[in-house]
């Protein structure tokens, strides 16, 4: 079996209130949704990336933390595209996560595959049909709350 790692430092990750995310149309691959879309990491964690960014200070110096609890009440959307290595096209393809911090819905080519809840838990969904074989896949989308 072959693996294509989907983890590194090139996702898009933006902040949404509530359900704004869904109306927008910010996790389908013909959104208008394009501005203020942020550098991510997979695996990481919101508030280690927004770090990154420089949108926020460091979260273990003196009480910094106290000026960070507004992150878990917005909903994040993390994306990236990939195309599948010609040795994997037209084979049996599986959309794998080892974990995904908490509760996440997760999207391929706009289609709904399920919902996930559990940090550490691992979840798979199977991609063959939906798969781009010698396109762009866009995007591969987890939205949860942080």
């Amino acid at each position: 079996m072959q693996y294509l790692l989907l983890d590194g430092a090139d996702w898009r990750f933006k902040e949404f209130l509530g359900e704004d995310w869904v109306w927008r149309n910010a996790h389908k691959r013909n959104t208008g949704d394009v501005r203020f879309w942020k550098p991510g990491s997979v695996p990481s964690a919101v508030t280690s990336d927004l770090y990154r960014c420089g949108e926020i200070p460091d979260p273990y110096y003196e009480k910094n933390s106290l000026l960070l609890e507004w992150i878990p009440e917005r909903t994040w959307v993390y994306r990236k595209t990939f195309r599948i290595p010609e040795e994997m096209r037209g084979k049996d393809l599986k959309l794998c996560f080892d974990g995904i911090d908490y509760e996440a819905q997760i999207y391929f080519n706009d289609v709904l595959l399920g919902e996930h809840k559990g940090m550490f838990t691992s979840c798979a969904f199977d991609v063959t049909e939906l798969a781009e074989q010698e396109g762009e896949n866009y995007p591969v989308n987890l939205a949860w709350k942080a």
